[in-house]
């Protein structure tokens, strides 16, 4: 496996604006690469060209599991996030935006995966494709696009808690360790708004705003995550295994499974 600090770049062009910093970055991922995040600044990351046989992420407070990027996908790291992602496949292209917090105030962000972002693809391409000219024409035209996208994000993905209600980091720890500590419980959702001290509206809003995706689905994900854990690291059966991360019956766990992840838990475990 490739780990974080030996990664195969095969080309890298880092192009500074103002106080962010854009990476266009060829990679190859041929071995199993693992790509690993807990920065001071906020980090974006759009997925431009290549083909990935798979590919699974991890966020300390946020989505979790297969995150397969399309061409003109957004990854959104917030800084001091702690993200993991596991990729395999040929090569990568790909732009890593890096852009410190006092450039956007005290809005928050949320974690994001899998956002198709088409305008932002084509500001990136355009902005490599003059990368390489001298002349002020050129310097003045990336500058622009530069500014076009931290125009862009602020507009669409950054939120004052004032009028958006997303948890501050405390609150997400408080709830990503309830759902952990109960994978094996039959979770309702009556019972997640009372642990966080809110109705069951409040907490859907600002569950959705915060990790972008519903706690149904967020759950989902974090039971497929344990099963998979169990399935290569224990012995046990597949139906201790759907008890053990709160299916129904071992019917719905495999079912569950293979939509997620496109085989069943018994060829998971084989394929491990």
């Amino acid at each position: 496996m490739t780990e974080a600090g030996q990664r195969s770049f095969m080309s890298r062009e880092v192009l500074p604006f103002g106080d962010m910093r854009f990476a266009f970055v060829t990679e190859s991922v041929e071995a199993p690469t693992d790509w690993q995040f807990s920065d001071p600044d906020h980090i974006f990351v759009v997925h431009r060209a290549g083909h990935l046989a798979r590919m699974e992420v991890e966020f300390e407070c946020g989505p979790s599991g297969p995150a397969l990027p399309r061409i003109g996908d957004l990854w959104i790291i917030p800084a001091e996030q702690r993200y993991a992602a596991l990729a395999h496949g040929r090569s990568v292209e790909f732009c890593e935006i890096r852009v410190p917090t006092s450039l956007f105030g005290d809005r928050d962000i949320a974690p994001t995966v899998q956002h198709h972002d088409p305008l932002l693809l084509h500001l990136l391409n355009r902005m490599q494709s003059v990368a390489g000219r001298k002349d002020a024409l050129a310097r003045l035209l990336c500058e622009s696009l530069a500014d076009a996208f931290r125009r862009h994000i602020a507009a669409g993905f950054l939120h004052s808690t004032g009028s958006h209600p997303i948890w501050d980091r405390s609150s997400q720890v408080k709830v990503t360790e309830y759902l952990e500590d109960n994978l094996d419980s039959d979770i309702s959702l009556s019972g997640l708004a009372d642990h966080m001290g809110l109705t069951k509206d409040q907490l859907g809003r600002t569950f959705r705003t915060t990790f972008h995706t519903t706690p149904h689905q967020h759950l989902l994900d974090r039971r497929i995550h344990r099963a998979k854990q169990l399935l290569v690291n224990t012995t046990k059966s597949i139906a201790e295994i759907s008890k053990n991360t709160g299916f129904s019956t071992p019917s719905h766990f495999t079912t569950t499974f293979r939509s997620r992840t496109g085989t069943t838990p018994s060829q998971y475990r084989h394929n491990a």
